[in-house]
């Protein structure tokens, strides 16, 4: 089985991790329907099948939960926020991440991470390496389209004894997990910083911001109002503020599809996972909640360790997991897992693999069928450039959204 097979079956996340295995780097990414798919060079293809073994695309393996498997394990949950103010403020939320990684190189208790650093995407996106001498400016704030880590991958087999920090979504971690078990690399060396996810974007939502003239687009920023923020264009060194609601709206239209059967919304196989901090929980009065703080799940010894190594670096308060549940709708999940059964009836085998019993307690109702078609033609129109029907569809809800839509609790 090659690459080709995940993708002719619309399964590719475009991570990259496929061409980062590739032994002869014969797989290249072909823009395609807004999307940086991988192609094999069939004349220096050998077929080993590498690309089709560590793909996180094609299925995900959740039978050894012993959790539950929308949540996974939790050692501590707590909300965050970075003590550097000048991190802070550049940050989409707490803030944390950043500081950690800067500490952790400075240290020397990792050699190097890969990181996202441009705000411009008019050509694939790679995550580039970073160490202790670098400036990070350019590396704060959320990025929602797919991300190439082709290059993380190449030097994690190249540099097998290095000691690396890597970020990224939930399908890019459980990739990376296939990349350390097929190759037999030593896990105690990777530092996996798990991003929440609610749908990754493919390009064609650049080109649409182009529309509004963007040379540079900032999902998410909170420069105009603070935390959560608001998307932010740049045009000739003017910057332009769009509410937070059209970055929830067009994700239906720009996501890629294998994001309707994710069940990994809290990144669960990561050593620690980030997202912003929806909970209702009282903070203590010396985090400030509009600048941002971000919640945090513990999940791993090794997670463990690194964030109590630096806890002083950090104001932090205890959050309930069940809040963290609520606030990020993870009961909507429930709906992929159904998805993923329409999905895996068509291409013949299953996409989510599930405790037999969690399986059983998932049921289709009357409304699944219909929502899956609907995300599946507002997709079509992202997907093949209907920009005008797309803007009426997000600004008619936008027009008409009720004053409290602006506590969605969505990414």
């Amino acid at each position: 089985m090659k690459i080709s097979s995940v993708v002719e079956n619309n399964l590719c996340v475009s991570c990259g991790i496929c061409a980062g295995v590739c032994p002869k780097k014969c797989i290249v990414g072909t823009f395609e329907g807004g999307s940086y798919l991988p192609t094999i060079d069939e004349n220096f293809c050998v077929n080993c099948g590498l690309c089709h073994k560590v793909c996180p695309g094609k299925s995900a393996d959740y039978t050894a939960c012993t959790e539950d498997i929308f949540f996974g394990a939790a050692t501590k949950c707590l909300a965050a926020q970075t003590k550097d103010k000048a991190i802070l403020a550049q940050s989409a939320s707490g803030g944390v991440v950043t500081t950690l990684i800067k500490n952790l190189l400075r240290d020397k208790i990792y050699d190097a991470a890969f990181l996202v650093d441009s705000y411009n995407h008019d050509a694939e996106t790679f995550t580039n390496l970073y160490t202790a001498e670098s400036d990070f400016t350019s590396t704060p704030k959320s990025r929602y389209v797919t991300i190439n880590q082709s290059r993380a991958v190449s030097y994690m087999l190249e540099h097998r004894d290095a000691k690396l920090i890597l970020v990224g979504s939930s399908c890019f971690v459980q990739g990376i997990l296939n990349v350390i078990a097929h190759f037999k690399l030593n896990r105690e060396n990777y530092f996996l910083a798990g991003l929440f996810c609610d749908k990754t974007m493919n390009y064609n939502v650049w080109d649409y911001f182009k529309t509004f003239g963007a040379e540079k687009l900032f999902f998410r920023t909170k420069e105009q109002s603070g935390w959560p923020g608001n998307v932010g264009l740049e045009r000739q060194g003017r910057k332009i503020f769009l509410p937070r609601q059209v970055r929830m709206q067009m994700k239906d239209f720009f996501c890629v599809e294998r994001c309707h059967y994710c069940l990994d919304k809290l990144n669960q196989f990561a050593d620690i996972s980030f997202g912003d901090n929806y909970c209702e929980t009282p903070l203590p009065a010396q985090m400030d909640k509009k600048s941002g703080t971000s919640c945090l799940i513990i999940r791993t010894a090794r997670g463990a360790k690194i964030f109590d190594r630096y806890g002083e670096d950090f104001l932090t308060h205890e959050l309930a997991a069940e809040e963290i549940y609520k606030s990020q709708n993870i009961d909507a999940r429930k709906a992929n897992y159904i998805f993923g059964e329409y999905k895996s009836a068509q291409i013949g085998y299953l996409i989510n693999k599930v405790p037999p019993e969690i399986a059983h307690g998932l049921y289709e109702n009357p409304n699944h069928a219909r929502q899956y078609e609907s995300l599946l033609a507002k997709q079509k129109m992202g997907r093949e450039k209907f920009f005008p029907k797309v803007a009426v569809e997000i600004w008619s809800k936008q027009l008409h959204a009720t004053p409290s839509a602006g506590k969605s609790r969505r990414q």
